[in-house]
């Protein structure tokens, strides 16, 4: 599993390539905001609607139907888990237990370890999870249960695209060379700019504030070894014919804390600092979770 711990030690560099812009102010506490900005409603969406363009096919809309329904599986394992863990009135830690850091982290494992066309697969949990935050995990954060509306679930930046990509993967018209490498080049931005945002968090937390804190900790084990063993359990009942898109949402499932969690704190605005620590965290020790939570699955599986 070595490329594994070359994948995170990669995410790790770029972390602290961000906390070190931050530092020497060559990014500002507007710029982090804008970069955020950036990232949840344009970098994340193209990545969306590049994945899932593709020439139409029945056999792959069947795959993306499956993998919809396995995506969910997978998320309302973290949710249980996130709620007995910590039952109550405990929403940040319930919210940092459920939900992933998939996307900065889970495209470049994805493309490493099971290649391109698994994307396909990662695309439909990035677009299932998502409807979940923005209904589930939101009002988390808030503490504003009431503000679950129809105009959130279908009007957040994720649902958007992948309604886009849909339509175009329905079409029967291609998508024009020019669109399609500006997609790519926006799609490519994802994982730099995620991580330099993280490390632009990460700076602006003092380092003791990472480390004191024990509930960090279980909300850290909470996230990288209970929901995906979780999730383990649930996907090893489905058929071994399916073990592509297990691996793929399953490794989506293992990343450390979402980096939305530090996001949504400031955009609602709220104190983002102790969202900021449970993903610095849990980034941190999943260095050295994800190669045998990884390893566990393909032993399994494959």
């Amino acid at each position: 599993m070595s490329l594994v711990f070359e994948q995170v030690t990669v995410m790790f560099l770029l972390m602290f390539a961000g906390a070190g812009a931050y530092r020497v102010h060559l990014i500002s506490d507007e710029g982090s905001r804008q970069l955020t900005q950036l990232l949840l409603y344009l970098c994340n969406p193209a990545l969306m609607i590049s994945s899932l363009a593709l020439p139409f096919d029945v056999q792959l809309f069947k795959q993306g139907a499956l993998a919809a329904g396995v995506s969910v599986i997978v998320v309302l394992a973290a949710l249980i888990s996130a709620r007995l863990m910590f039952p109550g009135d405990q929403g940040v830690e319930q919210f940092g237990v459920a939900f992933c850091n998939a996307g900065f982290i889970g495209i470049p494992l994805v493309s490493q370890l099971l290649g391109e066309d698994c994307l396909f697969y990662l695309t439909i949990y990035l677009t299932v999870m998502p409807l979940f935050v923005w209904t589930v995990g939101l009002p988390l954060i808030t503490g504003d249960a009431a503000g679950i509306r129809w105009r959130k679930i279908f009007g957040n930046p994720a649902m958007i695209a992948f309604l886009i990509g849909f339509a175009l993967f329905l079409l029967p018209v291609p998508i024009p060379a020019a669109l399609g490498q500006t997609l790519s080049f926006l799609s490519a931005c994802n994982t730099p700019l995620g991580m330099i945002v993280l490390g632009v968090f990460l700076a602006q937390c003092p380092i003791r504030e990472i480390f004191a804190n024990r509930k960090s900790y279980a909300v850290s084990f909470g996230r990288l070894i209970v929901a995906p063993l979780a999730s383990l359990a649930l996907l090893s009942l489905l058929p071994a014919s399916l073990t592509e898109m297990k691996l793929t949402i399953y490794i989506a499932g293992c990343t450390p804390v979402g980096v939305l969690l530090a996001m949504l704190s400031q955009k609602a605005g709220k104190d983002c600092r102790y969202g900021a620590t449970l993903v610095c965290l849990s980034t941190l020790l999943s260095l050295f979770s994800l190669p045998p939570m990884i390893g566990l699955a393909l032993r399994l599986w494959t």
